[in-house]
């Protein structure tokens, strides 16, 4: 079992007191990670990996039992992935917005949406409000069906509820929208600007018989991003990547969505995303912490809840148990 954590600061120049006391206190990263490490009492012991970047600078990259090569099951943090494919496609104009709803969006299944169903916006599935509860999908072909003849448990917009749908559907909303598979949109407007790799693939369809995060097949893949049941690439997991990779997401969204001087996706969906009153702490699926810190509060972006990696089969965790150490992914201050 393994965590991967990801940090990233921003700093302003001329907040640190003097070049000295800052090469200081990088070259002090390092150790403190591995004593944090070793430390039982933390309950970090089981870091698989911990990158810290200051200013787009690498300072501390510390691997434990695996290597910078090695990718790992992102679990939910797919589910953020997910989110930024969704604001590019709206920068785009591929979707009108947070507020269409999915008998616009997706208005060949609309004989099978109930009329909480229709209403129910991209907003709402973007901030788990939508009232759908379960969290694991059904080994079912036809999923949307199954979701919209059922509807909701709750009513859309009033709760904030943890759920593996929502995303899903925001997945078929953009295949949809793109025309494309979601692999192939990451690719071109995500994955290989950020030059990260993602061939060869590993692409299957999960099913129940075996858990996918235990599957020998997804364990000795490199990148790999699996197929739901219903043939669309997974909204909510089942996406592997490496801890560089994710370091360059984290960056991505401190560069306000730029990247070698090239807008890759919209700085209002940035900042949107990580926005400090969404509800529950939960933006377009990206968690939200508020920091208190030397220059103000400021309000962390995580992306969704962290990620795991399971080496072993046999075991009983769940991919959606909540995580207490989160991968951070950006942090900007909020005053």
């Amino acid at each position: 079992m393994g965590i991967l954590l990801i940090g990233l600061v921003n700093c302003t120049p001329g907040r640190l007191d003097t070049a000295e006391t800052a090469s200081t206190g990088v070259a002090k990263i390092g150790p403190a990670i591995d004593g944090v490490h070793t430390d039982n009492v933390s309950g970090l012991h089981e870091l698989r990996a911990v990158l810290v970047s200051v200013d787009g600078e690498v300072v501390a990259e510390r691997y434990y039992g695996s290597d910078p090569a090695e990718y790992a099951d992102l679990q939910s943090v797919t589910k953020s992935i997910v989110s930024i494919l969704a604001g590019i496609a709206i920068g785009e104009g591929k979707i009108s917005g947070v507020d269409a709803t999915l008998e616009d969006l997706l208005p060949e299944h609309r004989k099978d949406m109930d009329g909480r169903t229709k209403r129910t916006t991209l907003r709402q599935l973007l901030t788990m409000t939508a009232g759908w509860t379960d969290s694991t999908p059904p080994a079912n072909r036809d999923l949307l069906r199954a979701w919209f003849r059922e509807g909701p448990e709750l009513q859309p917009g009033e709760q904030f509820r943890y759920t593996n749908i929502g995303p899903h559907i925001v997945a078929h909303v953009l295949r949809r929208a793109t025309g494309m598979s979601l692999l192939d949109y990451a690719r071109q407007k995500l994955f290989d600007p950020l030059e990260i790799p993602t061939r060869p693939v590993y692409e299957a369809r999960f099913g129940e018989e075996v858990p996918y995060w235990v599957e020998p097949e997804f364990l000795a893949a490199d990148f790999a991003w699996l197929r739901a049941p219903d043939g669309v690439h997974a909204g909510s997991f089942a996406m592997k990547l490496r801890p560089t990779d994710m370091l360059k997401l984290g960056q991505l969204y401190l560069d306000e969505g730029r990247w070698q001087g090239k807008q890759l996706v919209p700085a209002d969906w940035i900042q949107q995303s990580t926005a400090a009153d969404a509800p529950s702490g939960y933006g377009y699926l990206w968690w939200i912490h508020p920091v208190q810190g030397q220059h103000g509060t400021q309000r962390s972006a995580v992306a969704a809840k962290s990620f795991w990696s399971r080496r072993t089969a046999g075991s009983s965790w769940s991919p959606h148990r909540t995580l207490s150490a989160p991968t951070r992914a950006a942090t900007r201050s909020s005053g």
